[in-house]
């Protein structure tokens, strides 16, 4: 197995857990996810080029896509969950989409109309966040990569002769 692979799965379960629950959190899915996408998709980056025998930097960036994928479903299924939650007493939904027309104006569009609209507005609030977190990791795990292969020992640019001390 590929260190991107094993370093993707590991933090592929660490990101649906960890964005999951910080979704719930106030401000989560704003402040919290971002950030543990990208931390996580820069761990899962250098681990998966460290543990690669290749070293190429192509195996961070799989790794961070893999935490991504865990991050996507995450926000998404906890997304849900809470919009589920709030459709679960139609009056307190009613009364957020009343307030939602009221505070952006005449949108043309009646409470019940929208109303028929909030799950597809949800799946797709979720999938576009979710996206989101998935291209945050992504590049964290490319930031990752990149930082693993920075801090390999780099041969000898001059065939390995290296000048005396004073020298150079």
């Amino acid at each position: 197995m590929s260190g991107g692979i094993k370093a993707g799965g590991i933090f592929f379960i660490v990101a649906l857990v960890l964005v999951f629950g910080s979704t719930f959190l106030p401000f989560g899915c704003v402040v919290c996810a971002p950030i543990l996408a990208l931390g996580l998709g820069t761990a899962a980056g250098y681990l998966g080029l460290h543990w690669s025998p290749d070293g190429k930097l192509g195996q961070g960036v799989l790794a961070g896509a893999l935490t991504g994928l865990g991050a996507l479903i995450g926000f998404a299924a906890a997304f849900m969950i809470a919009l589920a939650a709030i459709n679960a007493d139609p009056t307190a939904m009613r009364e957020i989409v009343e307030s939602a027309i009221e505070q952006q104006g005449a949108s043309g569009l009646t409470t019940d109309e929208l109303l028929g609209l909030m799950p597809a507005i949800g799946l797709g609030v979720a999938l576009c966040g979710g996206l989101l977190f998935l291209v945050i990791a992504l590049g964290g795990g490319a930031l990752g990569g990149w930082l693993k292969l920075r801090s390999r020992p780099q041969p000898p640019i001059d065939g390995g002769v290296v000048p005396p001390v004073g020298m150079a």
